[in-house]
């Protein structure tokens, strides 16, 4: 009989306990679980990616590595932050040398007829460039602003 009681107490102590609740815990089942939308209406709302603006935007500038150590153009003035790309039109390998303030700045690899390298200009001032040094080809300039 005192099991009786103890379970009859303990019973009483829940029902009390879950009846005082008045958080989100103690919302039907309905109101807790959000609304189901539509496949497609779901998708919308997840492709909708903020657009970002940029002020400047990065330039490709190409150079066209030519014959007997010559380029095309032999001048070229770009902004901090372009990229220059050499495409070798010659049929021999070439190495581009790039100086700055007298001072080697960037070697190229080795790249065939067809292939490209490319650098980006960060910074501003006067570049020098040139084709396989120990050929005497011409040497032309970038300006970067």
């Amino acid at each position: 009989m005192k099991m009786f009681y103890a379970i009859i107490l303990v019973l009483a102590v829940l029902v009390s306990a879950c009846a005082q609740q008045t958080g989100p815990a103690a919302q039907t089942a309905d109101e807790s679980q959000p609304e189901a939308q539509p496949a497609e209406e779901a998708a919308e709302e997840t492709l909708e990616i903020p657009e970002e603006t940029t002020e400047e935007t990065a330039t490709t500038n190409e150079i066209r590595v030519l014959g007997q150590g010559a380029f095309e153009p032999n001048a070229l003035t770009i902004n901090a932050g372009d990229t220059v790309t050499w495409v070798n039109t010659d049929s021999k390998e070439a190495v581009i040398i790039i100086f700055k303030d007298g001072k080697v700045y960037e070697n190229s690899q080795k790249f065939k007829p067809g292939e490209q390298f490319e650098h980006q200009f960060k910074e501003a001032g006067s570049y020098q460039y040139w084709r396989n040094i120990a050929f005497a080809g011409d040497s032309a300039t970038i300006t970067v602003q």
